[in-house]
């Protein structure tokens, strides 16, 4: 998957919702969380993209985020 197909799930889920990352690398990431949701890895790595952060959390309505179990290079 790309960080825009990535991208485009977070910002269509709901405050609460889980979203899965299957395990394998995912390149050229800097994904924007802005409500709270749950990113949870079965092994995945996420390869950022050199001048972004791999994940931005911000705003009040992303208070309570959980980004459990990934691997970061």
């Amino acid at each position: 998957m790309t960080n825009d197909q990535i991208q485009s799930i977070i910002d269509s889920a709901g405050i609460g919702d889980t979203i899965t990352f299957l395990g394998g690398v995912y390149s050229n990431i800097a994904l924007t969380i802005t409500q709270a949701v749950n990113l949870i890895s079965q092994g995945a790595t996420l390869m950022g993209t050199g001048s972004s952060p791999v994940i931005s959390i911000t705003g009040n309505n992303a208070a309570g985020t959980n980004v459990t179990n990934f691997h970061y290079q």
